[in-house]
């Protein structure tokens, strides 16, 4: 539904009339131009703008470019209006007998500025939107990370735009926590009440920086919710009662497009009985009707670090872990499926929320270095991936990663677990050899008949929480992604 804001603006004769477009006859003020009677004393000229609204971002195209549409009512004044953004020239609209005007703006450069309306036979009577831009809209879902539950409220600042937000009331306003407010909400579905303090201003400020654009985000997200409340109902697909009909329907809201949808999904499901296999197809299966939909990628996190007790234990989350990538690093991926951020090191203990300012900071990088490769197509950096594992036969194994154009970074690693038929093995250090290799040391020879059941880890269960473990060597420092029970070559037993 859309809302009209009424504002009352003030209004005078100019002092020069070359300014109007065309000849009119005006006697003390611009009232003049529409007759009244005692009776019905003249309406006070004003100009209400219905769309846009401040702070609203339109989704740019790959060049760039986007339509921006303007609708109004033209009150207690008859004619045309003229209307402009930013710094584009002056355009004329039409208004219809009740004074309603609707003009499209085509292939407005990126950017942000004002929408200005006023009347042509009377400049004075005008109107002003603030901070509408031509940028990228991001949709945030998945569980109670992705809706925030920080300590501390954070705000988008930049010296030259202002971030957007689609609030849970179908209103546009500045982006600031809780970014996920259940105020006035309209589809309670995704009503979250313990919503606080989020990453995403953080990642509006990173990305508004890089990219020179601005950005919105439409909070969807919802604590506590396993994936199977995220796929499409087959049989209610695009009912705003269901968590995926709600995200499609405010992405409709906001113009039907977006650069993006975030998922942060997944502890959840940790907790069991899903499997692996199951979580894997239903995310593939998600990413799918996202694309088909929205025509925009799905962009999931894997999960972060989570304390072990009555929720949680290290095979459920490398349970979930596992499935996450089995899809996103698929040979063949699901269609519009992009990695999202690697999360596994960054120690959340005794919770599993991101609560101080360091952690939601190295988050929001994360998320950031994701978008731009993967969404944007402005960084190179990915996070490294396990090619091999190979003992000496003596005291040393070689772990060897793909990277992408860079190397690892040097110094001592950490993360691992070195075992051989399910028992640990005791290592007594860690070392990145660069470019691409890990030698991890033993503290002894590993027996020979136990050479064909040498297994890896890395980051499994909370191993790699709070640990140095291996990264790429970019401004992001990617965290390579996490494994469990790789097999390790060995030589020929003796």
């Amino acid at each position: 539904m859309v809302r009209f804001r009424r504002r009352g603006w003030g209004w005078e004769l100019p002092a020069l009339l070359a300014a109007v477009a065309f000849p009119m006859t005006v006697t003390a003020d611009c009232s003049a131009a529409v007759p009244g009677s005692a009776a019905s004393p003249p309406a006070q000229p004003r100009i209400e703008v219905s769309s846009p609204s401040a702070y609203q971002v339109v989704q740019r195209d790959a060049a760039g470019l986007a339509d921006i549409v303007v609708r109004g009512r033209l009150v207690g004044l008859s004619g045309t209006v003229q209307i402009r953004w930013s710094s584009r020239t002056w355009m004329r609209a039409p208004c219809s007998k009740t004074g309603r005007f609707r003009v499209r703006m085509s292939s407005c450069r990126q950017g942000q500025g004002a929408v200005i309306v006023r009347s042509a036979r009377c400049h004075a009577v005008a109107a002003t939107v603030p901070y509408v831009g031509v940028g990228d809209i991001y949709v945030i879902a998945g569980q109670s990370n992705a809706s925030g539950r920080g300590k501390h409220l954070n705000h988008a600042v930049n010296p030259v735009m202002k971030a957007g937000l689609f609030g849970n009331d179908d209103r546009w306003g500045p982006l600031v926590d809780p970014t996920d407010l259940a105020a006035g909400q309209v589809d309670e579905v995704s009503s979250d009440r313990d919503a606080a303090g989020s990453i995403w201003p953080l990642i509006a400020n990173r990305l508004m920086r890089r990219e020179a654009v601005p950005v919105a985000f439409i909070p969807c997200a919802t604590g506590a919710t396993p994936l199977s409340e995220w796929v499409r109902d087959s049989i209610r697909p695009w009912s705003s009662k269901t968590l995926f009909g709600s995200m499609l329907r405010r992405v409709h809201a906001v113009g039907g497009r977006v650069r993006a949808v975030l998922f942060w999904q997944g502890e959840r499901d940790a907790r069991g009985p899903t499997s692996r296999s199951e979580y894997a197809a239903g995310l593939a299966g998600l990413a799918t009707d996202v694309r088909l939909v929205t025509g925009a990628p799905l962009v999931p996190a894997q999960i972060g670090d989570l304390p072990f007790g009555s929720w949680w234990t290290a095979e459920g989350v490398d349970t979930i872990r596992q499935a996450q990538q089995d899809v996103l690093l698929a040979p063949q991926p699901a269609g519009g499926l992009v990695p999202g951020p690697v999360l596994y090191d960054i120690d959340l203990a005794p919770g599993w929320h991101p609560e101080t300012d360091a952690q939601s900071a190295a988050i929001a990088d994360r998320w950031t270095a994701a978008i731009r490769t993967g969404v944007l197509g402005a960084d190179p950096a990915r996070s490294p991936v396990l090619l091999t594992a190979a003992y000496d036969g003596a005291t040393t194994v070689t772990v060897t990663f793909k990277l992408d154009g860079s190397s690892l970074v040097p110094g001592a690693t950490g993360g691992f677990a070195l075992r051989a038929a399910g028992a640990d093995l005791a290592l007594t250090g860690a070392e990145v050899v660069p470019p691409d290799q890990v030698h991890l040391y033993l503290a002894g020879r590993v027996p020979s008949e136990s050479w064909s059941a040498l297994t890896l880890s890395l980051g499994s269960g909370r191993d790699g929480a709070g640990a140095r473990v291996p990264a790429e060597s970019s401004a992001w420092h990617l965290p390579a992604w996490p494994f469990v029970d790789a097999p390790v070559a060995a030589p020929r037993r003796p």
